[in-house]
């Protein structure tokens, strides 16, 4: 199975969480193994990089829902084709992109309070997804040091943390500023944004009463206009 990379998501310490679009069917495929690290990145001599074209090689289908993306792979085995041009990587995007957050997770995603999406422990159609963002959007870090992106789809805002590798040092936790006032700007200018949205494993926020699988920004992609 060859998968094109479009989500780069930072965890605890230095592992990392990849997912892709099949090639073949379309569809998001999450590679899940132990201990996936940066090691694995193409920048470090790995085979995982945003729009990278990648042969998983052997491997077999083990989510269960909202996860239902879940692909057991052998790191070992797998290994990077070739890099996709950006401007035909944003295309597959677009062409794939959907309106709101119901139509990619289904009706299981609940709109909560404070603009924050989530489904239930253990339900949904899928946990992975691209959608057209529309304005107002918004990247900033908040008093806490956590970068969030405010956005809307087709129904309403939304607010959701940014997991996207791209914005992290390599402890995973310090940000980039640089690079978040850079986006900032190119958002400001009126680039077309294409969010790559995943829903994260189940986690018990403080005041809920349930386990649930919140709304995160996996991968931020901009297309500046002519």
């Amino acid at each position: 199975m060859m998968i094109v990379v479009n989500h780069l998501t930072r965890m605890k310490g230095d592992r990392i969480c990849v997912a892709g679009i099949d090639l073949e069917s379309k569809q998001h495929v999450r590679p899940v193994a132990h201990n996936l690290t940066r090691e694995l990145l193409r920048s470090k001599g790995g085979i995982f990089q945003i729009g990278g074209i990648v042969e998983l090689g052997p491997g077999t289908q083990v989510g269960t829902p909202p996860e239902v993306e879940d692909r057991s792979f052998n790191p070992k085995l797998a290994s990077f084709k070739r890099l996709v041009p950006k401007d035909q990587f944003l295309e597959l995007l677009k062409n794939l992109s959907l309106g709101t957050v119901e139509e990619i997770f289904g009706r299981e995603i609940e709109r909560l309070s404070h603009n924050k999406c989530a489904t239930p422990e253990g339900r949904g159609d899928r946990s992975l997804g691209v959608l057209r963002a529309q304005p107002p959007v918004a990247l900033t870090v908040n008093s806490f040091g956590s970068l969030r992106l405010r956005f809307s789809d087709e129904t309403d805002s939304i607010e959701a943390p940014v997991t996207d590798l791209a914005f992290y040092e390599a402890d995973n936790q310090t940000v980039r500023h640089e690079l978040v006032r850079k986006a900032a700007r190119q958002i400001y200018q009126g680039a077309d944004i294409i969010l790559s949205l995943g829903l994260a494993r189940a986690w018990k926020a403080t005041n809920d009463n349930q386990r649930r699988h919140w709304l995160q920004v996996n991968g931020i992609h901009l297309l500046m206009k002519e």
